[in-house]
């Protein structure tokens, strides 16, 4: 069962699609985003699928060309989503905290 909240933002309706009783509120935006890292499996490639970035106000085009040249893997942007070839959520999941893009508790890590 996905469990849709729904945030008012400045007039605008904001979705958070998570399956957790989401208490992901970004004391920056005052929104309810968490980043979700997922492994996809498309066809007999696995890809690995970052969500939400854009949604916090990251500069998702620099952020994908940082983590495809640590990860020597190819990527594309895809709706605001990253989606790195390859299983790579662990690294990422390290990436994002060490560069100080978004706090240890913002990020859930799907699959395991």
């Amino acid at each position: 069962m996905i469990l849709l909240y729904i945030i008012a933002m400045e007039g605008n309706d904001e979705i958070c699609n998570c399956t957790l009783p989401c208490e992901c509120l970004n004391p920056n935006y005052g929104t309810l985003w968490k980043i979700h890292i997922y492994l996809i499996q498309n066809d007999s490639h696995p890809y690995t699928l970052i969500e939400n970035l854009d949604k916090l106000g990251f500069n998702v085009q620099t952020t994908s060309k940082q983590l495809r040249k640590k990860l020597c893997c190819g990527s594309k942007i895809n709706d605001g989503n990253i989606e790195l070839q390859g299983d790579h959520r662990d690294i990422v999941r390290d990436f994002l905290i060490t560069k100080n893009i978004v706090d240890k508790k913002y990020i859930i890590v799907h699959g395991y």
